[in-house]
């Protein structure tokens, strides 16, 4: 699926899920949920990240309350992705 396609603002892929996962691609033991942000003509890349021991098994949580926060935030915008 594909959202935010305009003349302005380039494509951006969006899993069915609206979020992604990490899980120690960067850093060994560390996890994090990302999901872009829509603001104006930009957007931006917002993570939830901490140690994997503690997030592991909460993604689908975390992944859900990230892209309902920022929906809110586009909306306080007036613009999103």
């Amino acid at each position: 699926m594909v959202e935010g396609s305009s003349p302005s603002r380039p494509t951006i892929p969006i899993n069915d899920l609206g979020y992604y996962t990490t899980h120690g691609e960067n850093v060994a033991d560390v996890m994090a949920v990302a999901a872009p942000l829509g603001m104006g003509t930009s957007t931006f890349g917002v993570a939830i990240a901490g140690p994997l021991q503690r997030l592991a098994g909460h993604e689908a949580a975390l992944g859900k309350k990230l892209v309902r926060a920022l929906k809110m935030l586009e909306g306080a915008s007036g613009a999103g992705v």
